[in-house]
């Protein structure tokens, strides 16, 4: 499970720089466009906004894997050293809960979803599939931890989180 873990986050990884510089040149494409031609494009505009979701969503899972969540981090950092250890299995397995939420309701909007994008004409369910895919990751993130703990690799994200 480790291994499989290692391989998907690099993978996240991969994809998430990769969403971000498309994401960037479209914005300075449209940017650009827009300033010097007042030219706009509603495609562009579209998918952009598949970017920013697919880019959020997978951000999610990558947030699980790493550990990065401030919410959970906040209240996490007031707790005794001690009793950390017993409560961040819980911790874990209520993201996990969230995830599979994720990931039944978005395949189920997934496959309802038979309509396209106006400007695009791309499947309007494409804005649906990162969320089923986000909460698939995130239970698999969220299910190692429960199981495992914090991967070794995992960068704190506080760096003063464990004292006190």
């Amino acid at each position: 499970m480790r291994t499989l873990s290692r391989i998907l986050n690099r993978a996240l990884e991969s994809v998430l720089v990769t969403l971000l510089l498309a994401l960037v040149a479209l914005v300075s494409v449209d940017t650009f466009l827009w300033t010097l031609f007042a030219i706009s494009y509603a495609e562009l505009a579209e998918v952009q906004g598949l970017l920013q979701i697919w880019f959020g969503m997978l951000g999610a899972a990558y947030g699980v894997r790493q550990g990065f969540h401030l919410g959970v981090e906040v209240l996490v950092s007031r707790i005794p050293k001690g009793l950390r250890r017993v409560v961040s299995p819980f911790g874990s397995l209520l993201v996990g809960i969230v995830g599979v939420l994720l990931l039944r309701y978005g395949a189920a909007l997934t496959m309802q979803v038979t309509n396209r994008l106006p400007a695009s004409d791309l499947p309007a369910a494409m804005q649906y599939v990162p969320t089923w895919v986000a909460g698939a990751l995130i239970v698999f993130f969220a299910l190692e931890r429960v199981i495992f703990g914090a991967p070794p690799e995992e960068r704190p994200m506080a760096a003063g989180a464990e004292d006190g």
